[in-house]
């Protein structure tokens, strides 16, 4: 098994708890359960796609963390709906994305994605 930070392990924790989709909500709300202030100025833009944003006001920290669990391959993004975050009680200030251009956004839009277990399937986002 790869060693892990505690923050990551924290995520690694909720996700593996709900089994499927994860809101960075509830990771926002299981790293601060476990100690750890998650918030932040810090947004996770999508690798492809200029001012996509799969979510925004967390930190360094969060990032990192966030990011040694993709590189281990231990989970993955997948879109959702903007609902689920309602649900959540918490959405990005920013329009939600609808169709992305190709060369990105002029201004930050916001592309509602969930953490799932395991590594991204084929025709999947990271």
């Amino acid at each position: 098994m790869t060693n892990l930070s505690p923050p990551a392990e924290a995520i690694l924790g909720i996700v593996t708890a709900n089994g499927t989709g994860t809101s960075f909500v509830e990771i926002e709300q299981a790293l601060s359960a476990a100690g750890f202030d998650p918030a932040g100025e810090l947004g996770i833009e999508h690798p492809e796609c200029a001012n996509l944003f799969i979510w925004a006001g967390v930190n360094a920290m969060f990032t990192a963390a966030l990011n040694e669990l993709l590189g281990a391959h231990l989970v993955h993004y997948r879109p959702t709906s903007v609902l689920v975050y309602l649900a959540d009680g918490k959405l990005l200030q920013m329009p939600p994305a609808v169709r992305p251009p190709k060369n990105g956004y002029r201004e930050p839009h916001w592309v509602p994605a969930v953490i799932n277990l395991g590594p991204v399937p084929t025709g999947g986002v990271e």
